[in-house]
């Protein structure tokens, strides 16, 4: 999971991703905010570790509440304040 500090910041993180791998057919990493209308989809296709995405790239959305066991890396890409919410992250 790639935390991001902003919708447009979680943008520029799959543009620059996809132009590096484009191997990987651009839905490798997604992301995944309230911005994005079917989020919820995208969140179930993560948690299954068969299916794409394998990189969420999250706007406080992941950032709480969220167990997929399979989650290896985390990329904190914005500042964490709190050090309860740090936690949560992890």
């Amino acid at each position: 999971i790639i935390f991001a500090k902003n919708h447009k910041h979680a943008l520029a993180i799959k543009e620059r991703f996809d132009l590096k791998f484009p191997e990987f057919g651009g839905s490798f990493a997604e992301v995944i905010d309230y911005s994005v209308e079917y989020y919820q989809t995208l969140i179930d296709d993560f948690s299954d570790k068969n299916k794409m995405p394998q990189i969420a790239i999250s706007v406080d959305m992941l950032d709480t509440g969220i167990d997929v066991p399979e989650v290896v890396n985390l990329v904190f890409f914005k500042k964490v304040r709190s050090k309860t919410k740090f936690w949560q992250m992890i």
